[in-house]
Protein backbone atom coordinates (compact mmCIF):
# COMPACT_ATOMS: atom_id res chain seq x y z
CA UNK A 1 0.00 0.00 0.00
CA UNK A 2 2.68 2.70 1.38
CA UNK A 3 4.43 1.60 -2.01
CA UNK A 4 1.79 2.45 -4.56
CA UNK A 5 1.65 5.62 -2.74
CA UNK A 6 5.21 6.38 -2.66
CA UNK A 7 5.74 5.61 -6.61
CA UNK A 8 2.62 8.21 -7.05
CA UNK A 9 4.00 10.90 -5.16
CA UNK A 10 7.40 9.80 -7.01
CA UNK A 11 6.13 10.25 -10.35
CA UNK A 12 4.47 13.40 -9.36
CA UNK A 13 7.72 15.14 -7.88
CA UNK A 14 9.63 13.62 -11.04
CA UNK A 15 7.37 15.31 -13.31
CA UNK A 16 7.11 18.46 -11.48
CA UNK A 17 11.12 18.75 -11.37
CA UNK A 18 11.61 17.48 -14.88
CA UNK A 19 8.93 19.77 -16.16
CA UNK A 20 8.01 22.94 -14.69
CA UNK A 21 11.89 23.56 -13.18
CA UNK A 22 13.67 23.18 -16.15
CA UNK A 23 11.45 25.61 -18.37
CA UNK A 24 10.57 27.68 -15.15
CA UNK A 25 14.90 28.44 -15.62
CA UNK A 26 14.79 28.46 -19.34
CA UNK A 27 11.73 31.03 -19.50
CA UNK A 28 13.41 33.48 -17.14
CA UNK A 29 17.06 33.36 -18.61
CA UNK A 30 14.95 34.22 -21.97
CA UNK A 31 13.58 37.13 -20.06
CA UNK A 32 15.96 37.98 -18.44
CA UNK A 33 18.56 38.33 -21.91
CA UNK A 34 14.94 40.49 -23.36
CA UNK A 35 14.27 42.85 -20.62
CA UNK A 36 17.63 42.85 -19.04
CA UNK A 37 20.64 42.64 -21.14
CA UNK A 38 19.32 43.77 -24.65
CA UNK A 39 18.77 47.36 -23.41
CA UNK A 40 22.54 47.21 -22.13
CA UNK A 41 23.19 46.39 -25.30
CA UNK A 42 21.23 49.21 -27.31
CA UNK A 43 22.73 51.62 -25.28
CA UNK A 44 26.11 50.47 -25.89
CA UNK A 45 25.64 50.42 -29.63
CA UNK A 46 23.68 53.92 -29.60
CA UNK A 47 26.62 55.30 -27.02
CA UNK A 48 29.40 54.48 -29.99
CA UNK A 49 27.57 55.62 -32.59
CA UNK A 50 26.81 52.08 -34.52
CA UNK A 51 23.18 53.31 -34.39
CA UNK A 52 21.74 56.52 -35.49
CA UNK A 53 20.54 58.98 -32.97
CA UNK A 54 16.53 58.34 -33.25
CA UNK A 55 15.48 61.63 -31.31
CA UNK A 56 17.78 63.60 -33.69
CA UNK A 57 16.03 62.05 -36.81
CA UNK A 58 12.41 62.64 -35.96
CA UNK A 59 13.40 65.92 -34.28
CA UNK A 60 13.76 67.10 -37.48
CA UNK A 61 10.37 66.50 -38.77
CA UNK A 62 8.23 69.18 -38.72
CA UNK A 63 5.02 69.70 -36.61
CA UNK A 64 2.52 69.29 -39.17
CA UNK A 65 4.26 65.38 -39.87
CA UNK A 66 3.93 65.27 -36.13
CA UNK A 67 0.44 65.84 -36.32
CA UNK A 68 -0.70 63.11 -38.11
CA UNK A 69 2.24 60.79 -36.66
CA UNK A 70 0.77 60.90 -33.61
CA UNK A 71 -3.11 60.90 -35.09
CA UNK A 72 -2.08 57.58 -36.04
CA UNK A 73 -0.19 56.90 -33.05
CA UNK A 74 3.18 55.69 -34.90
CA UNK A 75 5.41 56.05 -31.77
CA UNK A 76 3.10 53.33 -29.96
CA UNK A 77 3.07 51.33 -33.58
CA UNK A 78 7.04 51.42 -33.89
CA UNK A 79 7.43 49.89 -29.71
CA UNK A 80 4.96 47.31 -30.37
CA UNK A 81 6.48 45.83 -33.50
CA UNK A 82 9.77 46.10 -31.44
CA UNK A 83 8.18 44.07 -28.72
CA UNK A 84 6.68 41.42 -31.48
CA UNK A 85 9.90 41.44 -33.78
CA UNK A 86 11.68 40.15 -29.84
CA UNK A 87 8.84 38.34 -29.22
CA UNK A 88 9.19 36.51 -33.07
CA UNK A 89 12.84 35.82 -32.54
CA UNK A 90 11.91 34.29 -28.58
CA UNK A 91 9.52 32.04 -29.71
CA UNK A 92 11.93 30.72 -33.01
CA UNK A 93 14.20 29.62 -30.37
CA UNK A 94 14.90 25.35 -30.80
CA UNK A 95 14.62 24.94 -27.21
CA UNK A 96 11.61 27.10 -26.47
CA UNK A 97 9.58 26.95 -29.32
Amino acid sequence: MFKVIFMALSAIVNYLISDFLIKGVIFLSVYFLTSELLPVVIEMLVSRKLIPDLNALFGQLPESMWYFLNIFQIPMAISLMISAMISRFVRRMPFIG
